[in-house]
């Protein structure tokens, strides 16, 4: 036994050593390598891309305004009303509507191209900036440990996504799930920076940026939504057990975020569209229950052999973090418990409004949830 102990020693020095000989860095380059050009053939689809299904139901006012008076303020009043109009006969989410309001093709029908490239962009860079911050700020690894870890992510994120059409190429359910689960990555890292912050014009400022992102959010899909809320909510908790002087920076974007959540679940088009549709939810209680259920399915459908290829590759430099690391990780089953939470928690809003998961446009931002 002692000889065995003896070896096992041995080979996880020899291991660690050679860990520590690679650069970090270079492996950070060739995985933004990596990365940058795996997307392109999915750019490149775009320039076949056209409008589609509900980018012409909530871009018809806007396109006849653009096309009668070629005017951006104009059109951008007509998107703004339609919400207002959608908000008390269709669908609560203000923000969502007046943003498929202004799709860009409603002004220039051949440009529909932009729109994956909009769409790979800002959901890109909000996962590697949120990635990077809870590296580092939470998990105290390095920079270039942060980045070659969500790089790869990213990579892998994009050879198995749930569906690219309705999450890249489609603007009209991009932007309202993509487009903003983005937000909300940004949202989250810029609250969590005020924790990390050690000024008080960063605090003030990254106070006031995540109180307006919040807004933004909260008009959104209800899964990203009350994700938000959740989210915000265990920031909250966490600084009043840990620094309790960040309390008000938190606080404020909660609140704004929350009072939005609230006018979206409220609007009276909700009540309307409800009576509408034949499909019933579950109970709240079932609905809860379900999620579970649901996020077990998931996570086995959404870890084929690739992405364990791939976490198996990330270990090592996950190793080398957690050693390197001075933070502490003491209660690892509690933070997976939560982490299982937060993923059953996007599946309970259409259980409970229409008694089904599978909605390939909440799927997709699932499915990067739970890969982060």
């Amino acid at each position: 036994m002692q000889k065995t102990e003896q070896r096992l020693e041995s080979w996880r020095g020899s291991v660690t050593a050679r860990l520590d000989r690679i650069s970090m860095r270079r492996m950070a380059v060739y995985a933004g390598i990596l990365f940058v050009f795996s997307p392109i053939p999915i750019l490149v689809l775009g320039r076949y891309n056209v409008m589609c299904i509900d980018d012409y139901d909530f871009g018809r006012q806007v396109h006849d305004t653009w096309m009668a008076t070629r005017s951006y303020v104009q059109s951008m009043q007509t998107a703004w009303q339609q919400s207002m109009e959608f908000y008390q006969n269709w669908q609560g989410t203000y923000v969502s509507c007046f943003l498929m309001g202004i799709c860009p093709m409603n002004f220039n029908y051949g440009i529909a191209y932009v729109v994956p490239i909009l769409m790979v962009s800002i959901f890109t860079v909000s996962v590697f900036i949120l990635g990077t911050h809870v590296l580092c700020r939470w998990l105290g690894a390095d920079r270039a440990g942060s980045c070659f870890v969500t790089f790869m992510l990213l990579f892998m994120y994009y050879q198995v996504m749930e569906a690219p059409f309705e999450g890249i190429y489609w603007y009209n359910g991009a932007i309202h799930y993509v487009w903003m689960e983005s937000v909300l990555f940004l949202c989250l890292t810029a609250i969590s920076a005020c924790i990390w912050t050690g000024s008080k014009v960063a605090e003030m400022l990254l106070c006031i940026a995540s109180a307006l992102l919040s807004v933004i959010v909260s008009g959104g899909n209800l899964v990203t939504g009350l994700q938000a809320e959740i989210m915000m909510a265990l920031l909250i908790l966490y600084a009043a057990v840990a620094n309790r002087k960040k309390l008000i920076a938190l606080v404020i974007p909660f609140i704004t975020g929350s009072i939005g959540f609230l006018f979206n679940i409220l609007a009276p088009g909700n009540a309307q569209r409800g009576a509408l549709d034949m499909n019933t939810g579950y109970s709240a209680v079932m609905s809860v229950l379900l999620s579970f259920y649901h996020t077990v399915v998931f996570v086995i459908r959404w870890t084929p052999g690739f992405v364990i290829l791939i976490w198996l590759l990330l270990l090592p430099v996950m190793w080398r973090i957690a050693r390197q690391s001075e933070r502490s990780f003491n209660h690892p089953v509690y933070v997976t418990l939560g982490t299982v939470c937060v993923i059953a928690t996007m599946f309970t809003p259409t259980l409970y409004a229409v008694g089904m998961v599978g909605l390939s446009r909440v799927d997709n931002i699932i499915q990067m949830v739970y890969y982060l």
